[in-house]
């Protein structure tokens, strides 16, 4: 992976641990920009992720491109259910790889 981060993201948001993020930024309701430390090479880079809460079911980690579009130096994303609704995640691991 070229950059990967662990963290709380429910109230006070904070990363646990990570490789090539130098923050985290907190928008509302399971919307969240990671911010390289290096940035990519390109924006066609992918992300996979997960998120989840002690006792409730697994949210989908998404990388929003249709709201907003990636950039070489952070990627912005949504913590969802199934159903679609957007929901914070106590657990959120996301995995970016690329250039």
């Amino acid at each position: 992976a070229r950059a990967w981060v662990n963290f709380n993201g429910t109230g006070t948001v904070a990363i646990r641990d990570s490789h090539n993020v130098s923050s985290l930024t907190d928008h509302g309701t399971g919307d969240y920009t990671v911010t390289f430390s290096i940035t990519m090479a390109n924006v066609n880079y992918l992300s996979v992720g997960m998120g989840g809460n002690t006792g409730s079911g697994l949210r989908a980690v998404i990388q929003e491109a249709t709201e907003d579009t990636p950039a070489t130096g952070s990627c912005r994303y949504h913590t969802v259910y199934s159903s679609g609704e957007v929901s914070d995640a106590a657990y959120v691991g996301i995995a970016i790889f690329g250039d």
